[in-house]
């Protein structure tokens, strides 16, 4: 029994019209399946969370898929209960789609089923954890990115803004992108902070515009701030622009959006770890895996080594 889990809303409709697709080839090969459709924000993980396999079931049996974006399989991985004892298949059907494009999951729908349901091939990849808040501590899973400052500010507004659905419908999603971006630009204050790697090394920040904490390379759509993370390699990869003049910022922006490699960029700097403790004077908003987390003055992150199955 496969369990399934579609956003039909995802990118103005596409999960819908993916889902359909992914029913024809489900019902054609004759696969048993249970579906379930998240209706709002935050369903998703609610439905995972009421999942539950028959013990006597082997893992290799346990498969949850997921038919979205990533916001979608950020709250599906954050609602599954035992994560190490299933396995995850992914179907994208969102607008960012950075965990399909760093782990080489086919946009063909097609393509992307036989990955889950023929090939079954398996990878154990690491996952990070994001912890936030004083009063109530709040933990969440992000398996592409979590950062602090202007990305995760983008991520706010577009998760807030009305007009994004309008321009996705009309296939110019990434225009909201860059006007949200645009926006953050004009607006973002840099503040000065600190960053302990490990427990050991305290690094005095300055003027900071973000720090991104990476599991995978790429994040916003194709934005490489986490140059070679590595899944497989129990380590963080934590990119920070700071100390630089806004004309500085956008042109690094621009340089990493093509590719470049951060390091020949004044102002940015890279870090490894398996966790990390971030502190900024004034309040920045927090994201994990482009979803809102508000705004923090201090967030830990840690590396959990291969401790998500997934059909890649």
């Amino acid at each position: 029994m496969y369990e399934i889990i579609v956003n039909p809303n995802s990118k103005c409709g596409k999960g819908r019209h993916v889902w359909k697709l992914v029913q024809q080839y489900l019902e054609k090969s004759h696969i048993v399946y249970h579906v379930s459709f998240s209706e709002f924000a935050g369903h998703a993980r609610t439905l995972a969370a009421s999942i539950v396999f028959p013990k006597d079931v082997p893992v290799s049996e346990r498969v949850v898929v997921i038919i979205g974006g990533d916001g979608t399989l950020n709250e599906v991985v954050n609602g599954l209960k035992n994560l190490h004892s299933l396995i995850i298949g992914y179907i994208p059907a969102g607008s960012g789609n950075d965990f399909a494009r760093n782990l080489h999951i086919p946009k063909n729908v097609r393509r992307a089923c036989k990955v889950i349901f023929e090939k079954k091939r398996i990878r154990q990849l690491d996952y990070g954890v994001n912890c936030v808040g004083r009063d109530e501590v709040r933990n969440r899973r992000f398996l592409v990115s979590s950062g602090i400052g202007y990305d995760a500010a983008i991520c706010h507004d577009m998760n807030h803004a009305s007009w994004k659905k309008t321009l996705n419908k009309i296939h110019l999603g990434k225009l909201a992108y860059a006007a949200c971006g645009l926006r953050q630009i004009i607006y973002s204050q840099p503040i000065d902070g600190e960053l302990i790697l490990d427990g050991v090394k305290r690094v005095r920040l300055h003027g900071i515009y973000f720090l991104s904490c990476h599991i995978l390379e790429t994040e916003g759509g194709g934005f490489l701030f986490g140059k070679k993370a590595d899944p497989e390699d129990g380590l963080l990869n934590i990119c920070v622009f700071q100390n630089m003049e806004k004309k500085q910022f956008v042109e690094a922006l621009i340089f990493t959006l093509l590719g470049g490699h951060q390091n020949r960029v004044s102002g940015v700097r890279n870090y490894v770890c398996q966790e990390a403790k971030i502190a900024t004077r004034e309040p920045m908003a927090v994201h994990t895996d482009g979803e809102s987390c508000q705004v923090q003055t201090e967030m830990s992150v840690s590396c959990v080594q291969s401790g998500l199955n997934v059909y890649c």
